[in-house]
């Protein structure tokens, strides 16, 4: 945890500049930036900013917008000053927070800034009170880049560092994190991607050494494969392209990530049907992770290219291709990965006509998930029954 007062004694001068700015700011439409990659750090200077005023002739009132669909800001603030309780003979100062969600990290121009563009100049009358708004770095960047004649008007950004031991602990609590991706339900999720991409702006965009590439192209790795499970294929797909760009096939300390990435692809591949793409991913994963001795992470690739062989109908290529993984994963003693790979390959082998050793491999399978207590027990069990069935009265 970042104690508060050191965040606020490493910005000192933005903070005083900022503090200037909601004392003396014309009780009219004026328009500040507060530029700040991380909520916790964003919580700090807001509660900073209450006790500062509170004694004041100032008015401070922070309203969150943190809805991802909001496309008409103007209008929802509006709304919502109606229901701020002013005091008498004090000036309004409004803190806007969670415009980040709408306003994106990456992509096409977003509906929220199209419309803030085009609705600026009705902005001063009916929001006559200094703005602060809160955004991190790239939402920032998408604000002067998406809506020029609103951003025209900002009388002030008041940039504030992270501090190194808050990088940390967010690359901690995702990259590095015991906790596993699938487990996540869907707002730890979002919660994650947001947490990413503002981890993501910590990093010199333009740095091209090799530490800071591999940190950028793990984050966009990640981002990935979650944008991917929420369904978000074209983000899922940005992510993929901007992490793959940050290494190449001749940098050998960025193979892993960079197999790591081609693998991810891959199987984004094969659930949108690109089904030759997700091989040709697979297959460059493939050499990479036999170059660097990468064993475990060449029998996860051989068993995705044994589904993808199944599913295209070419049951003995995928056997062979289950059978080096289940080598690999009986050689590093991965069970789990044994389990599932036994689980395919009795019911293809089952199939095949060889019944017996179907069952032989499912029945292994099924003991594995149950000494797990895994929730996939009950559907290899019942594939073991269907395959039993199979047998010659």
């Amino acid at each position: 945890m970042v104690p508060a007062s050191d965040f606020l004694t490493h910005n000192q001068a933005a903070w005083q500049q900022l503090c200037t700015f909601v004392d003396f700011a014309a009780e009219r439409l004026t328009l500040g930036f507060v530029s700040v990659n991380f909520a916790p750090d964003r919580q700090v200077i807001l509660q900073a900013l209450y006790d500062r005023f509170e004694h004041s002739d100032v008015q401070v009132v922070a309203l969150d917008f943190s809805d991802p669909q909001l496309q008409f800001f103007q209008d929802a603030l509006v709304r919502r000053l109606a229901l701020v309780q002013r005091q008498e003979g004090r000036k309004l100062v409004l803190l806007i927070t969670g415009l980040e969600q709408s306003i994106g990290m990456m992509g096409d121009y977003p509906p929220l800034l199209r419309d803030l563009n085009f609705v600026r100049d009705a902005f001063g009358d009916r929001v006559p009170h200094p703005l602060v708004l809160f955004l991190p770095d790239q939402a920032l960047t998408r604000v002067a880049r998406f809506a020029p004649d609103f951003w025209a008007w900002e009388l002030g950004v008041f940039k504030f560092a992270t501090l190194p031991s808050r990088v940390t602990e967010s690359y901690q609590f995702t990259l590095e994190s015991d906790r596993i991706r699938e487990g996540l339900d869907l707002q730890e999720r979002r919660q994650r991607l947001d947490l990413l991409q503002r981890l993501l702006m910590e990093y010199d965009q333009k740095s091209a050494s090799v530490a800071d590439r591999k940190a950028r192209a793990s984050i966009y790795n990640e981002l990935g494969i979650l944008y991917r499970g929420l369904g978000e294929v074209g983000k899922a797909e940005d992510a993929f392209r901007h992490g793959l760009q940050l290494t190449n096939s001749t940098e050998a300390d960025l193979f892993q990530i960079r197999a790591s990435i081609l693998h991810a692809w891959a199987i984004s591949k094969a659930d949108t049907g690109e089904i030759d793409a997700a091989i040709y991913l697979y297959q460059q994963s493939l050499e990479l992770k036999e170059q660097i001795g990468d064993i475990q992470g060449k029998a996860a690739t051989l068993h995705e290219l044994g589904r993808l062989k199944a599913n295209q109908g070419d049951i003995p290529g995928a056997i062979d291709l289950y059978q080096q993984s289940l080598e690999i994963e009986e050689q590093i003693g991965n069970i789990q990965g044994k389990a599932v790979t036994l689980w395919w390959l009795g019911d293809l082998i089952a199939q095949q006509g060889d019944v017996e050793t179907g069952i032989a491999y499912l029945e292994e399978s099924v003991a594995i998930y149950d000494h797990l207590k895994s929730p996939h027990a009950p559907g290899v069990r019942a594939v073991l029954e269907r395959v039993r069935r199979m047998r010659t009265p």
